[in-house]
């Protein structure tokens, strides 16, 4: 339960459901994902701009005014425990009582986003997500699946060099099955 709590802000108050979406069945990313919420950012970024850039798309694209409040929401979860992980991908998420239904975004960063003081892969693919307080269970389902389709090292190939957002989006459709 600790771990839980550490990694997911999990509550003594919430009881934890049991994970069934993994593998291919079950949610899909591209559900959450349009082209117009995946940034391909060429360069360096450092990790708190690469964090804003995708916090300002996924405000704009799903029409959230407060912007500056979902930032921070989503650097003190941050600061709860990194959401780097080592395969090159990061998962910065929080719950979010302004939205309905959860809203996400995709960066792809080709050189890295380097953590501060890790020794951790820079992340290629950062995965920012927001989700209803009341939907814990779904909020654990998407952290499984993106956890399950950034694990394809090819799939992570492909994305690198695919430059257009469209492009990408219909490779992550083809790896879960979706037809366009």
């Amino acid at each position: 339960m600790h771990i839980l709590k550490d990694i997911f802000g999990l509550n003594k108050k919430q009881r934890v459901v049991p994970v069934k979406t993994l593998g291919d069945k079950g949610l899909k990313l591209s559900q959450y994902l349009s082209p117009a919420a995946i940034i391909v950012k060429k360069g360096e970024v450092p990790k708190d701009e690469a964090i804003e850039i995708l916090v300002k798309n996924l405000c704009n694209i799903n029409r959230i005014d407060d912007m500056p409040v979902v930032l921070e929401k989503i650097m003190e979860r941050e600061k709860l425990e990194t959401t780097f992980l080592d395969n090159e991908v990061a998962i910065p998420h929080a719950r979010y009582e302004g939205v309905k239904g959860i809203k996400a975004v995709l960066g792809i960063f080709p050189a890295g986003v380097r953590e501060e003081q890790s020794d951790k892969l820079p992340a290629q693919f950062i995965f920012l997500f927001l989700s209803p307080v009341d939907a814990f269970t779904q909020h654990l389902q998407l952290l499984t699946r993106i956890a399950f389709v950034f694990q394809d090292a090819k799939l992570k190939d492909r994305m690198l060099t695919a430059s257009e957002p469209d492009t990408i989006y219909r490779l992550l459709q083809g790896k879960e099955g979706v037809s366009a």
